[in-house]
């Protein structure tokens, strides 16, 4: 009895995933048939729940949240509005100084009277006149070096140029970015999965909230989350079209991404490694013209980082050699900050 029994669940189960399987080629059929449409209907949500989005926090105190002076989203909000001013190669010190950096740096001058008196010096010769505090915190992370990566900052000092220093405005374009970041997961995920997982993964995308949030932020997040999508996207199609211009754009798109992010580097190089990989067992002409072309994307890539590279480098080594261990000293300094904080011996 139970061998019958056994079989016929099985030929149940099979008939059941059969069903579910047509159920499943059909929908993909009607999404593959109706691509404009639901490429129409994720804008069309993203933008409305956007707008939603904006005209709550347009009137809460979360619309100032940067105006905290202790936050990245300050940091990068002055930063931006110095460029804007005219500091357009910046030559003041990018670090952010909040009051727990101040309080090491003081600390650490109370432990060293010699360093102490040099920086006060220093301090006091330079125009206008400085703290001793602020000055050590800017040599332990290196002087004109740059603090983070620039080009969000820059994007929001144009930004701040052309209209105004109205914040907002930078809001904008994050949120449009955030619509077109849902759009290329759509179109990645329907290019390598079919058009019924694109959906579910452009519907998953529309309501993910946490990417939505950081839209309406002084922060890059939203603008690294579009980047990264984009460079997916370019690099699937350099390799689908396999011409010279598509991978040497796809090189400068990611030489622009390094400024953006340097984690961006490793991503680089593992969609390289990943598209030579791929050319397992295609002709040895076909795979020799491809790696030129990766070879092309990389030196793309090298010269567009360049700038940045060169700047931090040369304002970093024309300085004496104490001075670049300095970023050693201040993590020796926090180390200690916290034990004394603690109580410990």
């Amino acid at each position: 009895m139970a061998r019958p029994r056994q079989k016929q669940r099985k030929k149940q189960a099979q008939a059941s995933s059969r069903v579910r399987k047509d159920r499943l080629g059909t929908a993909s059929a009607w999404l593959g048939a109706n691509r404009r449409a639901v490429i129409l209907i994720i804008v069309a949500v993203s933008v409305i729940l956007r707008i939603i989005y904006f005209v709550e926090i347009n009137a809460s105190p979360l619309l100032w949240q940067h105006r905290w002076d202790k936050s990245d989203m300050n940091h990068f909000d002055q930063w931006a509005r110095d460029i804007a001013k005219g500091d357009w190669l910046t030559r003041r010190p990018t670090v952010p100084m909040h009051s727990w950096q101040k309080q090491i740096a003081t600390d650490y001058l109370k432990e060293h009277p010699d360093r102490a008196e040099a920086l006060t010096k220093e301090a006091a010769a330079m125009s206008p006149p400085g703290e001793p505090a602020n000055l050590l915190l800017v040599k332990w992370a290196g002087g004109l070096t740059f603090y983070q990566e620039p080009l969000y900052a820059y994007l929001m000092a144009v930004t701040y140029k052309i209209f105004g220093g109205d914040h907002r405005w930078v809001f904008l374009w994050q949120l449009i970015l955030g619509v077109l970041t849902n759009v290329l997961i759509y179109l990645l995920a329907r290019r390598m999965f079919g058009d019924l997982v694109g959906t579910v993964a452009g519907a998953l995308a529309v309501l993910c909230s946490p990417m939505m949030f950081y839209e309406l932020i002084l922060l890059r997040e939203s603008l690294i989350v579009f980047t990264g999508f984009l460079l997916l996207s370019l690099v699937t199609r350099a390799g689908d079209r396999d011409t010279l211009l598509w991978w040497l754009f796809t090189g400068v798109a990611f030489g622009v991404a390094f400024t953006l992010k340097s984690t961006f580097a490793p991503l680089a190089v593992g969609l390289m490694a990943l598209t030579a990989y791929n050319l397992r067992g295609r002709r040895e002409s076909q795979g020799s013209r491809r790696c030129h072309h990766h070879c092309r994307v990389v030196r793309v890539a090298i010269a567009h980082a360049k700038p940045q590279t060169r700047r931090n480098l040369g304002v970093f080594f024309i300085r004496r050699f104490d001075l670049r261990v300095d970023t050693l000293h201040f993590l020796v300094a926090v180390q200690y900050s916290l034990v004394r904080s603690s109580g410990l011996p």
